[in-house]
């Protein structure tokens, strides 16, 4: 679903079941082998650095569900921000987690990575985010959600900006 290449590393995500992200060791370009890999209920279609040793992604969460006849299967939800460690290339973190709306939210910065805005200076994150309120047929909310991001505590939402007109 998505990569990123940062020098010799280079970090993938796969999307079956659960999301896979992947590190990857590109220091021999002839050999490049996966360092390690973590697996994570939801999946991500942007990876973002924050610094050296994390990532920020963003994607969908993803829920099991079993239906009547006891079939089983994968449900999409609200966008999904995820905070990576990767200090300890081998054995990737996940640190933190959060969900933004409900399956009917959406995100720009989801495919395109021009409205992924992450202001490292103060480690500052916005996105443009768009819910539906399925009841009335109509945005309840377009704009932006603004987001402090530590390495200890994750996202903390500073804002929510509104755009949306009458």
């Amino acid at each position: 679903y998505s990569g990123r290449f940062i020098g010799n590393r280079g970090f993938m995500v796969t999307f079956s079941d659960v999301d896979t992200l992947f590190t990857i060791d590109l220091s021999d370009p002839g050999k490049p082998f996966i360092a390690g890999s973590i697996e994570i209920p939801g999946y991500a279609e942007y990876i973002h650095p924050v610094d050296t040793n994390h990532l920020v992604t963003i994607g969908r969460e993803v829920t099991e569900t079993e239906g009547l006849d006891g079939s089983k299967s994968m449900v999409s939800g609200g966008i999904l921000l995820s905070l990576f460690d990767i200090t300890d290339f081998s054995n990737p973190k996940l640190v933190n987690t959060t969900v933004i709306g409900d399956k009917n939210s959406t995100s720009e910065a989801s495919g395109n990575h021009n409205a992924f805005t992450f202001w490292s200076e103060k480690n500052l994150l916005a996105i443009p985010v768009s819910m539906v309120d399925t009841q009335a047929n109509e945005f309840s909310f377009n704009g932006l959600y603004i987001y402090h991001v530590s390495n200890e505590s994750g996202f903390e939402l500073k804002g929510r900006l509104n755009t949306k007109t009458d």
